[in-house]
């Protein structure tokens, strides 16, 4: 065993440099030869770290056994002693793991629960473990299984404190036993049994690489009793923290004049930049400055090598000072306070359960900092307040007052509150046992939040309630769910327009990993359409978007679906393109989109505040793999286009984010109430209904001849009101074998005319999608998403396509169907049942099929037909669907296995469901041994199909369970 300690006066740090040490100096690096020859100047300790000169005493090591097998399991153990009074309320104590393939980890006999601190294929897992510790002798045990080939164990345990910092990692001074030890986990090592464990090498090696999550170079975070000078300074060296890091034979003083000739040029770009904006400011003196810096950057190269460490980092820090000056002066930062939110990070990484109460970890607040800079001066404006938990605010149109959601400890679930900017007369506007998240101000006076009032869960994630929007009056009243949608909606943001941007998650037929893309809506919950992205997959989930002054880009967190505070920052623009790459400009290239590029952990970023195009508030952590329940990473920055960065606010106790300027703002339009437009047109036909418009559902259906389209079906994804844990494919109850589906019923049918058009009602505030049919309603297209009207809502759509929701202008000329009043639908034969197997599909084989299909005939070795329960589904449900006899689309295994193309992209008409469906052609064809089915039968064969084969509908889930309630949206 190896252990090191270094000491520290830092109250919080998190992930430290193991011989980085951080105290109070006087003044910084420049002129501090004499502590740099002393070894104590603390940016001088810091640079020496980041530039590999102070090398990390004690480094983990894969351990196994000396002789690895398939299916073996070997069980570690290893002693630790901590001193009396090493563990109090300041301690931080982290373990980083990995076992290949599975492990559990006991301290002191009691099981560590471990979270994954990335989304690769390997990845470090991260405890909070001091709450496991005490004084004196503390046991590590460690049970790990290897399935195939090499098998390997790799740790490191850090204890920091207000006295220090301890770190433990695996190496030879562990044992190892090969056989189950008597009285585990908490047994001694003394027997036979036991012996050293075997090295096989430094983190790095093969088979398992830089795997992620593991702290090579571990980033430490500034401490609250720094100077703000000092954790200016600090920030840089962490900013150019992989331009410092060993190169070849280049020393650090080499790459430490690299960087400040580069941030020295940089500074004349950032100059001609401002000089370009309308208002100009005076940068007299700073352009002064840099000459004078140009020619100390220009010595000879036999002053170089004569100059001393110190005076190096003195020369780049005076750039690093110049260059902050000048980005600070641009013209608009012309506010003095900016608005933001200090947290923890919850108990989830997952994109919709992080912002759960269940999840929330108290601490932080809503604060208010004059001065752009960590010298400015704080003030907390909810300090009366129960500790509780925050997540984003909005300011009043005027400044004067902000809206906030706010999570009291002692209470189950979020609620909305508003109060002064000064921080009085604070009152809460909902009170209910659902969450109320993300509240913004809407032009009409109204506001408009996001809320788990639908009562419903996320399809794939059973344990988690959705999101959905919602509008309220301005004191929280008449709450009214704008939503069509089961699956969740996020932190939505004003447009100049009057409509909100917001953030939708949807995967109807398709893959659930990357859909989680911008969508635009009216304030009334009218006119949903696509913003950028549905057929995308990178970049992953983009989230807490706005619109950037004066254009029609907006910029975006493209986050991890799976780890939300791991992100990197974009631009859109959907007039150059709906899709990936089109549109798209990666506004922190340095940082990679999570989970769908490698993770190159530069650092991430969340909740950017667009100034203009060109400069930005954001917030920014050092460490992109940091997340630890209840840690803290973020701070807040000015960051412009060219990556210019400058700390303006960190608190390493806690994450500092969604900053915004507290000033008054223009107040958009009022969009006029969508039931006022369907008066004034006259099409309502009911209180609950909506009407669709389609001048020509051709347009955009390639390879189909006109006429060929009989019907367009609309379907239904019913709500999930229904929760349980996981038991299949991410579901409970299990709806489908190859993907997480929804329930489904078909609302009914229209007939589409002769040239193409159709107009229908069509049930209000549902999420529905259409199929074009042919003569024997079998579906020659799908739409793979949703849409919904709110009552008395008209809709155009145009043509049948298959990336977004194009409104068309609905006009009154040559179509059919505009010509006369919108048809109504035409139910099913079966009604208002939802569609699965053991209704639609096995009674129609027990009629037709299964008398040769059966045990003890020969067909049966084929296939057999019989009804057979299996744990979560039936044969022969399973074998349809594994054999592709159904035809439906393979859309988890398709992205698990190939990320085949129509997984985002869309499929071709005709490509898969019915017309490829040997099922349906067997049963309609007459060409199998002369089977053909009635039409009624058929009719229910080809719905099943062509609603992606789910096996079970809502009869059967009621059965599990029976008061499940409908939602009453």
């Amino acid at each position: 065993m190896k252990r090191s300690v270094t000491s520290s006066t830092s109250t919080h740090l998190l992930l430290a440099i193991c011989l980085s040490v951080f105290v109070m100096h006087e003044g910084t690096a420049a002129g501090a030869e004499a502590g740099e020859q002393a070894g104590q100047t603390p940016i001088v300790r810091l640079l020496r770290s980041l530039s590999g000169e102070a090398k990390m005493s004690a480094e983990p090591h894969w351990i196994w056994a000396n002789q690895a097998t398939d299916e073996q399991t070997c069980w570690f153990r290893r002693d630790i002693f901590l001193e009396e009074g090493s563990l109090g309320k300041t301690t931080l104590a982290t373990l980083y793991f990995v076992g290949d393939d599975a492990a559990r980890v006991f301290i002191n006999g009691r099981s560590v629960t471990l979270r994954r601190s990335s989304s690769k294929p390997w990845s470090f897992l991260v405890a909070s473990t001091e709450s496991l510790l005490k004084s004196g002798t503390n046991s590590i045990a460690i049970s790990c299984r290897n399935s195939v080939g090499q098998g390997g164990v790799i740790a490191l345990l850090e204890v920091n404190n207000t006295n220090g910092s301890q770190t433990w990692v695996t190496d030879d001074q562990w044992k190892l036993s090969q056989e189950l030890p008597a009285g585990w986990p908490r047994c001694k090592t003394d027997g036979l049994a036991w012996q050293a464990a075997h090295v096989l090498g430094p983190a790095g090696i093969r088979p398992w690489g830089n795997i992620a999550g593991y702290p090579i170079q571990r980033i430490p975070i500034p401490a609250a009793d720094l100077e703000p000078v000092q954790q200016i300074e600090f920030d840089w060296l962490l900013q150019d923290r992989r331009a410092l890091s060993p190169r070849g034979a280049t020393g650090v003083r080499t790459r430490l004049r690299t960087l400040a000739l580069d941030h020295h040029k940089r500074a004349a770009q950032l100059m001609q930049a401002i000089a370009a904006e309308p208002k100009q400011i005076d940068l007299s003196a700073e352009r002064i400055r840099w000459q004078t810096l140009k020619k100390e950057l220009t010595p000879t190269s036999r002053d170089q090598q004569s100059e001393a460490l110190s005076l190096t980092l003195g020369l780049y820090l005076s750039v690093r000072h110049l260059k902050r000056d000048i980005l600070l002066k641009h013209p608009l930062l012309d506010f003095e306070e900016i608005l933001f939110a200090k947290g923890l990070y919850p108990r989830s990484l997952h994109e919709q359960s992080h912002r759960l109460s269940t999840t929330a970890v108290a601490g932080g607040g809503l604060f208010v900092l004059s001065g752009l800079s960590p010298g400015g001066k704080l003030r907390e404006l909810t300090g009366d307040l129960p500790g509780g938990s925050y997540w984003r605010p909005d300011l009043s149109f005027d400044g004067r007052r902000l809206l906030f959601c706010y999570k009291p400890q002692a209470t189950a679930s979020f609620q909305l509150h508003e109060m002064n900017i000064d921080g009085s007369n604070i009152v809460k506007l909902t009170d209910s046992p659902f969450d109320d998240l993300d509240p913004i101000y809407l032009p009409s006076g109204k506001i408009l939040f996001t809320s788990t009032r639908g009562q419903t869960y996320v399809r794939c994630n059973p344990e988690s309630r959705s999101f959905v929007l919602c509008t309220a009056e301005a004191d929280g009243s008449q709450v009214r769910i704008i939503s069509h949608n089961s699956e969740p909606d996020w932190t939505p943001a004003l447009m100049d327009d009057g409509r909100v941007l917001f953030t939708r998650w949807e995967y109807t037929d398709r893959a659930l990993w990357r859909l989680q893309k911008l969508w635009t809506v009216r304030p009334d919950g009218a006119y949903v359409d696509l913003y950028w992205g549905n057929h995308s997959e990178k970049p992953d989930a983009l989230v807490e978007a706005r619109q950037i002054p004066g254009t029609r880009r907006v910029v975006f967190s493209g986050v991890g679906h799976h780890h939300f505070f791991q992100g990197a920052l974009g631009i859109l623009d959907p007039s150059k393109g709906l899709d990936y790459p089109h549109g798209l400009t990666h506004l922190t290239p340095e940082v990679s989109w999570p989970e769908v590029e490698e993770d190159r952990d530069t650092g991430a970023y969340k909740s950017p505040y667009p100034l203009s195009d060109h400069l930005f508030l954001v917030s920014y952590g050092h460490n992109s793999t940091s997340y630890r329940p209840g840690g803290a990473d973020f701070g807040i920055y000015v960051l412009d286009d060219q990556g210019n960065k400058e700390l303006v606010y960190r608190d390493p106790a806690f994450n500092s984010w969604y900053a915004l300027p507290v000033r008054a703002r223009s107040r958009p339009p009022v969009l006029t109430n969508v039931n006022a437009i369907a008066s004034d047109l006259r099409t309502e036909q009911e209180p609950a209904t909506g009407t669709f418009v389609n001048p020509d559902v051709y347009h955009g259906l390639n390879g189909v001849p006109r006429g060929q389209v009989k019907h367009m079906r609309v379907i239904e994804l019913d709500y999930k009101t229904y929760s349980g844990n996981r038991e299949y494919l991410f579901q409970n109850p299990p709806i489908s074998s190859h993907f997480v589906e929804s329930v489904k019923r078909i609302r009914g049918t229209v007939p589409v005319e002769k040239d193409g058009s159709v107009s229908v009602h069509v049930p209000a505030g549902r999420a529905l999608y259409f199929q074009l049919l042919d003569e024997n309603y079998r579906a020659i297209q799908t739409m793979r998403s949703f849409v919904g009207l709110q009552k008395g809502e008209v809709r155009g759509c145009t043509g049948c396509h298959s990336l977004g929701h194009n409104a068309a202008p609905i006009t009154r000329g040559s179509p059919l169907a505009m010509g006369r009043p919108a048809r109504s639908l035409t139910p099913p034969p079966w009604g208002d049942q939802t569609v699965g197997y053991t209704r639609f599909v096995q009674p129609v084989l027990d009629r037709h099929c299964v008398s040769c299909h059966q045990p003890g005939k020969e067909a049966n070795s084929k296939l057999d037909l019989t009804y057979r329960k299996t744990r979560f589904f039936a044969e022969p449900y399973l074998t349809l669907i594994d054999r592709q006899i159904a035809g439906v689309y393979p859309s988890e295994p398709a992205y698990w296995k190939t990320r085949a193309r129509d997984v985002y992209d869309g499929a071709e008409p005709g490509e898969h469901l019915s017309p490829q469906s040997l099922l349906v052609e067997y049963a309609s064809s007459g060409k199998h041994y002369g089977v053909k089915v009635d039409a009624d039968s058929l009719r229910r064969l080809v719905a099943w199909v062509d609603m992606n084969g789910p096996f079970l509908g809502r009869e059967e889930v009621l059965k599990r369970y029976p008061n499940a309630p409908l939602s009453k949206r």
